[in-house]
């Protein structure tokens, strides 16, 4: 079962990168901004289980590919942002 603390940890990530994403769309260069996040929450993240073998950065790539997908027509480069954070993450 996943803690509140791990919860919170995962949904201020995700804000912080759709933060990201929103100023990608609007035109700024994010791309350092974005590795700099990904580095944070690696090293937040990974030592945290759940559930067994769920480890909570799978987690957040699923989420933010998934939200990178809802925006992709209406927001490709918010999309762009959320894939690049996901990519990162997955490695």
């Amino acid at each position: 079962m996943t803690s509140e603390r791990e919860d919170s940890a995962l949904k201020f990530y995700i804000a912080e990168f759709q933060r990201l994403a929103a100023k990608g769309e609007n035109g700024e260069d994010v791309s350092e901004l974005i590795a700099i996040l990904a580095e944070n929450a690696i090293k937040h993240l990974d030592p945290w289980k759940s559930g067994g073998q769920t480890y909570n950065r799978p987690k957040l790539v699923a989420q933010l590919k998934m939200r990178a997908n809802y925006v992709a027509h209406s927001s490709p480069r918010a999309a762009k942002v959320l894939e690049e954070a996901a990519k990162i993450l997955a490695k």
